[in-house]
């Protein structure tokens, strides 16, 4: 079959998230030519592209997607012979050995008779997402607090010191929806129209046909929507758009893999806002002026988080009894815990 490179690069690219970094379930590291599709699968998401072939078969996934980027022909071939999947565009030859035999392709089949019943997602629920899938937990062993909950239109998303909600636009499950956020990460960005659900899975549909499956969770979530009212009078500070850039300044020494292992220690009061972020290689500070004068605030935040935080709420409002921070605009609310601190500039 000839299909155009960059096309095939665009799928490839697509798909990805879904492998895992480790053979931990066999061919989990693979690309897999199931005949109508190219597909992925690490036994907690599966990504499924519209993709039709006359043969099947698994493909080392990191070999074929370093040589499709290096190849600069407008359109390259590919077919299967004598067990080796067989690439050709421009000045371009390469063989690579494939499974013709594999257990991922009967899971992508058992997947594939799930999704049926498909529903439409609301509008807004990607972005609800995003905002509540940083205020869950990093361990673990903390079971379905390392998820999302979405229940009817709302979105819950906590930890031990943090807690975000989000209300839809329209209903996702009546019943509650346990979403591991690293899951949910590598679906934001996919404009997902439909879902469906299955015993243990979840199954999303793009307006193209790319088909996201996503592992649940079961358990129970506490209820934290009473902490949502606080009972207190607080002061609100005005957040200035020069917060963003400080934070995406301070990202520098930020090199963790994984977006949600980022922080940045934000300090708020006389009248400035400080984002730092320490390494054992160095540290960078950064200082915005802010209308603040009242208990000088710290707290840890995702830097990532914060500016999308700021693109829906431009303030925060501090409660210095209960020690609580809490950004709000409309259907979304979040809270987290700060501890009382002394202000330095970072001039």
């Amino acid at each position: 079959m000839e299909i155009e490179t960059q096309l095939f690069h665009t799928i490839l690219s697509a798909i990805r998230p879904g492998l895992s970094k480790k053979e931990i379930v066999q061919e989990a590291t693979n690309f897999i030519f199931t005949g109508t599709h190219l597909a992925t699968f690490n036994d907690q998401i599966s990504i499924s592209y519209p993709f039709e072939t006359s043969f099947k078969c698994s493909v080392r996934a990191e070999d074929l997607y370093k040589i499709i980027t290096g190849i600069s022909a407008e359109k390259i071939k590919l077919e299967v012979e004598d067990n080796q999947l067989l690439i050709s565009g421009g000045r371009t030859k390469a063989g690579l050995v494939v499974s013709m035999e594999g257990k991922i392709a009967s899971l992508i089949e058992e997947l594939d008779k799930e999704r049926h019943d498909w529903n439409n997602v609301p509008t807004d629920f990607l972005t609800g997402a995003k905002l509540c899938m940083f205020c869950t937990s990093r361990d673990a062993t903390s079971g379905v607090y390392t998820c999302i909950k979405v229940e009817e239109t709302e979105i819950i998303g906590t930890d031990s010191y943090r807690a975000s909600w989000y209300q839809m636009n329209g209903m996702l499950s009546h019943n509650p929806l346990f979403l591991p956020a690293k899951s949910v990460a590598s679906l934001i960005g996919t404009e997902v129209k439909k879902y469906a659900l299955g015993q243990s899975w979840i199954h999303f549909q793009s307006a193209n046909g790319v088909l996201f499956s996503m592992r649940t969770m079961t358990g129970e979530f506490r209820d934290v929507k009473p902490i949502f009212e606080v009972e207190e009078e607080g002061t609100r500070a005005i957040l200035p758009k020069e917060l963003g850039e400080a934070l995406t300044d301070t990202l520098v020494l930020s090199d963790e893999e994984s977006i949600f292992d980022k922080t940045s220690d934000i300090k708020i009061g006389d009248n400035q806002i400080v984002c730092e972020v320490k390494k054992e290689r160095g540290w960078i500070k950064k200082s915005v002026d802010v209308k603040y004068k009242k208990t000088p605030v710290e707290f840890s935040v995702n830097p990532i988080w914060l500016s999308e935080v700021l693109n829906y709420t431009t303030s925060v409002t501090i409660y210095p009894v209960k020690h609580l921070a809490v950004f709000q605009s409309g259907n979304f609310k979040h809270l987290l815990m700060f501890k009382i601190t002394k202000v330095e500039n970072a001039e």
